[in-house]
């Protein structure tokens, strides 16, 4: 097994390694993946911090880490002829049951097209779904936008392992 560490020889190869760019990426809407998409933003994680007040101490206050909290995911892309986001959000309307997704969003470095991280959503649903303005005077792409509501977000990053078995036999 190669050790993790072994990133740095691949910026020794190929020297220092640039950020991954934020325009090259795909999503996964179980198992089905939508490249179409021309923005994903709210991936966010933030740690609730509880504040403890001892008696008798009073120069500073206790602080605890508490639950974690998401963000919701919005998902925009033009207006094509599937109706698939919103089939998925109309599931729901009338029942209140709505199929819970896993949604991974991968997103590329720019070398070699590798994955330099992914971003596996667990239980995702629909909470809102919208269409831009529709305007005779405007020559700008109608807008179609789903907003994710979900469980828990797991971070996987990029490693000398996944670059390994791509170009070297193990």
């Amino acid at each position: 097994m190669l050790d993790p560490s072994l990133d740095k020889i691949v910026e020794a190869i190929f020297g220092p390694l640039d950020p991954a760019p934020e325009f090259r990426y795909y999503v996964e809407i179980d198992g089905l993946v939508e490249g179409s998409f021309i923005e994903c933003s709210g991936l966010r994680m933030q740690r609730e911090v509880l504040e403890v007040k001892e008696g008798g101490v009073n120069d500073y206050t206790h602080k605890l880490p508490g639950r974690t909290t998401y963000g919701q995911i919005t998902l925009s892309k033009g207006i094509m002829f599937s109706t698939k986001l919103w089939q998925w959000y109309e599931e729901g309307m009338k029942d209140g049951h709505v199929k819970k997704r896993p949604v991974t969003i991968t997103q590329f470095s720019s070398y070699f097209n590798l994955a330099a991280r992914w971003y596996h959503i667990e239980d995702a649903f629909p909470e809102s779904w919208s269409v831009s303005s529709l305007r005779t005077d405007s020559s700008t792409f109608a807008v179609e936008t789903l907003v994710l509501t979900f469980k828990t977000l797991k971070v996987e990053k990029w490693s000398m392992m996944d670059f390994a078995s791509k170009f070297v036999p193990i």
